[in-house]
């Protein structure tokens, strides 16, 4: 009965190690995955960290663009050349309380000859 016994017990013992073994591989292969998942997403926040700078640098670019396309100096220089705007002078200027001192004047009629005038 002794043989028997210490024969099971290392037929146990044997299954105990392989089973240990086998969890083992496998814990270090999960911790492989884990670990070469982490490092990709490392790298995909690096880049996706390069590409925002990148685009805060354009949308800084494109805020000096503006603010140099919306300069009033720019604007009266284009209305001067390309409209023939002049500035305006103060005294020409209409407060809203002036407006109401005009004096209303009769609207003027066109006499319409009447050849354009059709009977219909």
């Amino acid at each position: 009965m002794s043989v028997a016994y210490h024969d099971n017990l290392r037929a146990s013992r044997r299954l105990t190690g392989f089973l240990l073994f086998v969890i083992g591989v496998g814990l270090t292969i999960g911790l492989y995955y884990v670990k070469t998942r982490a490092q990709t997403a490392r790298n995909e926040v690096r880049s996706l960290e390069r590409q925002i700078a990148q685009e805060e640098a354009a949308i800084g670019v494109l805020r000096a663009e503006i603010a140099y396309l919306e300069s009033p100096e720019r604007l009266a220089e284009l209305g001067q050349t390309e409209l023939g705007l002049i500035a305006t002078d103060s005294d020409r200027i209409v407060t809203p309380s002036a407006i109401l001192e005009i004096p209303l004047r009769e609207p003027e009629l066109i006499e319409v000859p009447e050849e354009e005038v059709s009977d219909e």
